[in-house]
């Protein structure tokens, strides 16, 4: 009687141990795709790039308006150096979209001061049909909080 327990409780328990695993490889796999898109979208900022920057947006209303904002922020400022120190994805909704939290240490300089700063910038991305995109509705492009 005891080996068929022992049997029957490891086969109740063996999908459930397979299910976590299949959980955690799947949000390993979300966190590089959603860092490789993060750090694509800073390197298109630091080199200047708005546009393909502003690939990271995906409303076509909020892209167009991102990229006015992003205009406007890169007459007055350089990006130096952007480096991602910490990801953390949320965990998987019943409904909706899967967000994460993503923050970046970012080095840049204002216009004409040039003085180099420092600064830890968060966002929230969430995951759409095909690949992670940036929350932004209005406001600074980088945080979206008021300017």
């Amino acid at each position: 009687m005891l080996p068929t327990l022992a049997l029957s409780l490891t086969l109740l328990l063996s999908p459930a141990c397979a299910t976590g695993k299949q959980a955690q490889r799947t949000d390993q796999k979300e966190s590089a795709n959603l860092g490789a898109r993060s750090e694509d979208f800073w390197n298109n900022l630091r080199w200047q790039y708005p546009a393909a920057a502003a690939g990271a947006i995906e409303d076509e209303l909020a892209r167009r308006r991102w990229g006015i904002e992003a205009e406007r922020l890169m007459g007055a400022q350089r990006i130096t150096d952007a480096m991602l120190i910490n990801l953390s994805l949320d965990p998987t909704p019943e409904e909706g979209a899967r967000t994460a939290t993503v923050q970046v240490r970012m080095e840049f300089y204002t216009l004409p001061d040039q003085v180099l700063r420092k600064e830890t910038v968060t966002q929230t991305w969430y995951r759409g049909k095909n690949t992670w995109y940036l929350q932004w509705e209005d406001g600074h492009p980088l945080t979206g909080e008021d300017w």
